[in-house]
């Protein structure tokens, strides 16, 4: 059977969201906070040093 280009573009989209959700899930087990690194450099930028403030 075969399926429209649309139908297998949405399904390689959702292949690759649960690969990208199983590796950080895996990250996570292994005790690697993926996110927080990812995201740490941007609240630095945003935010200014206070002496004391902790996120």
């Amino acid at each position: 059977m075969m399926m429209p280009p649309q139908v297998r573009l949405v399904l390689f989209i959702v292949g690759l969201a649960m690969l990208a959700v199983g590796a950080l899930g895996a990250a996570s087990l292994a005790g690697i906070d993926v996110v927080g690194m990812a995201l740490d450099p941007i609240r630095d930028a945003l935010l200014p040093s206070v002496p004391g403030l902790s996120l």
